[in-house]
């Protein structure tokens, strides 16, 4: 599996965070799971945008084509 820079830096602060609260209240692993589900989510539709975002980009030789052109 691939990570990349977002999932790894999520990863990694929930790692710490959950090393810094093994001994606080059991409540406190419901709150955990509900972070890691809400990351899981905000990590999708990052993905998501990411895409659509590069969908909608022209291509590079379009875009030196317009600028080339002389403006009337």
């Amino acid at each position: 599996m691939r990570w990349n820079r977002l999932t790894r830096r999520f990863f990694f602060n929930f790692l710490i965070l959950f090393f810094f609260n093994v001994n606080s209240s059991p409540f406190f692993y419901f709150v955990l799971e509900a972070i890691l589900d809400g990351t899981k989510e905000s990590i999708h539709l990052y993905s998501f945008h990411i895409r659509r975002s590069l969908k909608k980009r022209k291509p590079l030789k379009n875009v030196l084509e317009e600028s080339n052109k002389p403006n009337d």
